[in-house]
């Protein structure tokens, strides 16, 4: 949830701020100061995304299981396109499509 309040798009930290009060409001007491007192930290170094995605609309294409085609830089200047099934949206880890012209993440 921290993940989320920290990184995630506008839904995605308004799911996750709604979610932490749900589950604080029916703790006991004792629970409740160690969840909001919960030293986990969220670190920083995730490197700010470069797309024109919008994050909700990626979660509709992945629960409709619908493919994209995407078009890209690479670091050489030239222009690619791909056509990827995504399947989950990673803040930790890059692999988060199958490419169907790598056959492969």
């Amino acid at each position: 949830m921290r993940l989320m309040l920290d990184h995630g798009d506008p839904d995605l930290v308004q799911a996750a701020s709604n979610t932490l009060a749900k589950i604080s409001a029916v703790l006991p007491i004792n629970m409740r100061r160690e969840l909001e007192g919960y030293a986990l930290l969220v670190g920083s170094g995730m490197e700010a995304p470069r797309d024109k995605i919008k994050p909700s609309n990626l979660r509709d294409d992945i629960r409709l299981e619908r493919k994209l085609e995407i078009a890209y830089q690479l670091p050489t200047g030239m222009l690619s396109k791909r056509v990827v099934w995504p399947f989950a949206l990673a803040f930790l880890s890059r692999h988060m499509c199958w490419c169907e012209l790598r056959g492969a993440f």
